[in-house]
């Protein structure tokens, strides 16, 4: 509430170059804002200006090698925003960007990204668009592709840092766990949304180049199936997209969980080989699992265009069976 209230005076944000901006209101008059991740985000605006994202630490346990870590965090962004990796948002670090109380406090200043939430998004489309689910997924391999290719990890991978917006683009955010080996060896602090996560991840001791790898076949599974089974996802607001902690406990509990046993009914050879890829891993160290890659899944296998029973041009919501005769689709292997 002190940096809510303190927010509230413009002449409390302190860099020059922010003359002029000043917190978005709500109708109570209260500054619009988000908390988590030990922090407060609040809209900030001026007219003519792009809305930003001013971020500050609500505990007091920020220290100079956090804001050293965070500093190798922009530089690594800075050199990794480009035309093939449009995933980030701007981002740096202010020594001093808010007066709270007297107290000149350091900070995060982003660009503020208009979208909703992966898991919010999905629970919102449930059942309009299958098709617009089973793209989120094609482009969610894409950006998982980019970031191993050139050794980027999130360190937080989950279906609410990542931001779907009006034009179905993908942003990541929350990047207080980023990694890449050029920044050395670093311990690792957030061990991510147990939902998403390998049971062994939360007794890693350092940040590894794997370690979203098994966060990224969870996500992507999920997306393949609840574009055919949209219904299967929970209506509640929750974290998850479609697995949960309870699910990762053993191989034994992920084959028998109702999203892995429904997911494999569909017959489809993608989702199966996702499924696999998430049991073995279960039974073996994290260094085992293999990153996301979609260049590889797509040569696989392929979607046949026709009905092999009648004759019916598929259009791109029909995945299972043919809307005309009911046939089921054939599943072949793509020889290109």
């Amino acid at each position: 509430m002190d940096i809510r209230d303190a927010i509230l005076d413009p002449g409390n944000i302190l860099p020059p170059f922010l003359a002029g901006y000043s917190a978005k209101l709500r109708p109570d008059g209260e500054a619009f804002a988000v908390k988590g991740g030990f922090a407060l985000s609040v809209k900030i605006v001026k007219g003519g200006g792009k809305p930003l994202c001013l971020r500050c630490w609500t505990e007091n346990s920020v220290n100079a090698s956090q804001i050293d870590y965070l500093c190798d965090v922009t530089e690594i962004i800075r050199k990794n925003q480009d035309s093939r990796c449009p995933y980030f948002i701007d981002f740096r670090i202010v020594e001093k960007l808010l007066r709270v109380d007297g107290v000149e406090l350091p900070g995060l200043l982003m660009d503020w990204v208009e979208g909703e939430t992966l898991n919010k998004f999905v629970m919102a489309n449930s059942g309009k668009s299958p098709s617009q689910i089973r793209q989120l997924a094609t482009d969610f391999a894409k950006m998982c592709e980019v970031f191993n290719n050139r050794r980027i990890v999130h360190g937080d991978l989950s279906a609410v840092n990542i931001i779907v917006q009006a034009n179905g683009a993908l942003k990541v955010i929350d990047y207080d766990s980023l990694y890449s080996p050029s920044m050395g060896r670093r311990y690792q602090h957030i061990a991510g949304i147990n939902d998403y996560q390998h049971p062994q991840r939360r007794h890693e001791k350092y940040y590894e180049t794997y370690s979203d790898y098994f966060s990224q076949h969870v996500i992507y599974v999920a997306l393949l199936i609840l574009a055919h089974i949209p219904g299967l996802r929970p209506k509640e607001n929750l974290k998850n997209l479609l697995f949960t902690e309870s699910d990762f406990r053993s191989p034994s509990a992920f084959r028998k969980s109702i999203p892995a046993v429904k997911g494999r009914q569909l017959g489809l050879a993608e989702i199966n080989s996702e499924l696999d890829i998430i049991e073995k891993a279960l039974g073996t160290s994290l260094a085992m699992i293999p990153g996301l890659q979609l260049t590889n899944r797509m040569k696989q296998h392929q979607l046949v265009e026709f009905c092999t029973a009648c004759g019916k041009k598929f259009n791109n919501d029909d995945f299972l069976f043919c809307p005309s005769c009911g046939h089921k689709r054939l599943v072949i292997p793509n020889l290109l």
